[in-house]
């Protein structure tokens, strides 16, 4: 068992990455760059950073075009033996360059349940730099109507998008998007948050891409060797090469901590949320008292709209029958008051107590704009080792509009996407081992 938080990747032992359009079919083309050649380099960087996460990972032989791949894959593999995932470059005009260069795609297939996996898919993708016009589609919404990777492969089947071949094409940039596909299947399959093993190096690269990017336009401008639509293209490169250095910097922050969070944390902490998550938890020292207290009256005033808010109530039990001050209603209580929440210390829950979050409070205000809903937990209870609960960036939603959350919930697929687009990072419902009766909603930690 890998740990997936899907029911259709929870047995299945291996990953198997193909190369799109090998052979003798090029693919797309852009200039002298073909997406075949891109396609190759990108999943042989994906199986290397997966197997050094220790997950086992088979590439299919970069000779075969997709016709070949298709049966190569059946005869060895049946489902539930494998998730097959084959990686291309999409293509397109009329995208700025930073679009370009950074939307990312998932297709999967008919069931709800590959459905669900694609959705996450894109949300790991989009938080570990890909665009946020990231996308996941149904597979006969591709332009080809359907995609024979999907319909004909007897394991479970998604295809990746990696960028547009008409936004950047460097060693360097393909290496990052190497990165963020590894990232999000990474997470998928395994149900924990993927360790930042090449974000530093990808940094440098994007660096090195800016640097002399940028030393080449000043000095073309400045001798009068550009006209006007070479310099408008030129700076267009640039700035998305700033803008990639920009979102890895953000990336390494959220993973890495600023350091002034940095110097009072104890050890470190491995991201982890709900029962789908199986990370190892160290628990952080408490955040200064003057740091912390810098925030405390926004803080206290925004639980104290949440208490007095007609579309939000707040759970005063744990469904575990355990008593104790960490009921949900207790955690925005204390909090209105200007102090710490109180976590449970049952389980695998740590005891003790944490600020609660600001995004997290502006988020559940938000979501009562439009919708009425029932908070179960906050920062009490136990869930997984490691959860975003224990932080104070999580909460479990279980009645919407009156109704008990579930897979048929009309209106539990909305509330998701509302919960995304208001900020929360990680967002679990129905179909989602674990989440079956509730709605997990996460901010990245502090």
């Amino acid at each position: 068992m890998n740990g997936s938080p899907f029911s259709l990747l929870e047995n299945v032992p291996t990953i198997v990455l193909a190369a799109g359009h090998g052979g003798n079919d090029p693919g797309a083309t852009n200039g002298p760059h073909k997406e075949r050649d891109q396609a190759i380099p990108i999943v042989d960087r994906m199986a290397e950073l997966l197997r050094s996460w220790e997950v086992d990972v088979v590439v299919t032989p970069h000779a075969h075009d997709t016709h070949q791949t298709i049966p190569h894959i059946n005869d060895r593999y049946g489902f539930g033996d494998a998730w097959v995932i084959e990686v291309h470059r999409d293509s397109a005009s009329g995208l700025s360059t930073d679009d370009a260069s950074r939307r990312c795609g998932c297709y999967y297939g008919d069931s709800q349940g590959s459905r669900l996996i694609g959705e996450f898919v894109r949300e790991s993708m989009k938080g570990h730099g890909a665009h946020s016009n990231t996308w996941a589609r149904r597979h006969t919404e591709s332009r080809h109507g359907s995609l024979g990777w999907i319909q004909q492969t007897r394991p479970l089947a998604h295809l990746l998008e990696l960028g547009f071949m008409q936004g950047l094409n460097s060693t360097a940039h393909l290496m990052f998007l190497a990165e963020i596909g590894a990232k999000a299947l990474f997470e998928t399959f395994t149900g924990r948050e993927a360790n930042d093993v090449a974000g530093t190096e990808n940094l440098l690269l994007a660096s090195e891409l800016r640097e002399p990017s940028s030393s080449l336009f000043e000095s073309a401008a400045r001798n009068g060797d550009l006209d006007s639509g070479s310099h408008k293209q030129l700076k267009e490169v640039l700035n998305a090469a700033s803008t990639l250095e920009s979102a890895i910097r953000v990336m390494l922050r959220q993973q890495k901590r600023e350091p002034e969070f940095r110097e009072h944390l104890h050890g470190t902490v491995e991201e982890g949320d709900g029962l789908c998550e199986c990370a190892t938890y160290a628990e952080p020292d408490a955040i200064s008292e003057s740091f912390a207290h810098r925030a405390a009256s926004t803080r206290a005033e925004l639980a104290d709209q949440i208490i007095n808010h007609p579309n939000i109530s707040l759970a005063r039990r744990h469904p575990s029958g355990v008593v104790d001050d960490a009921f949900a209603y207790n955690n925005i209580v204390d909090t209105a008051a200007g102090n710490r929440a109180i976590r449970s210390n049952y389980g695998n829950a740590p005891g003790g107590s944490v600020y609660l979050d600001e995004r997290l409070l502006r988020g559940l205000l938000s979501l009562a704009n439009d919708y009425s809903y029932h908070i179960s937990e906050i920062a009490g209870a136990s869930h997984s080792v490691g959860s975003r609960h224990y932080v104070g960036v999580a909460a479990d939603i279980t009645y919407i509009n009156g109704s008990h959350v579930d897979a048929s919930h009309k209106d539990q697929r909305a509330v998701r996407n509302r919960a995304r687009a208001i900020g929360a990072q990680k967002v679990l419902g129905p179909g989602v081992r674990g989440h079956d009766r509730h709605i997990h909603i996460a901010w990245t930690r502090p």
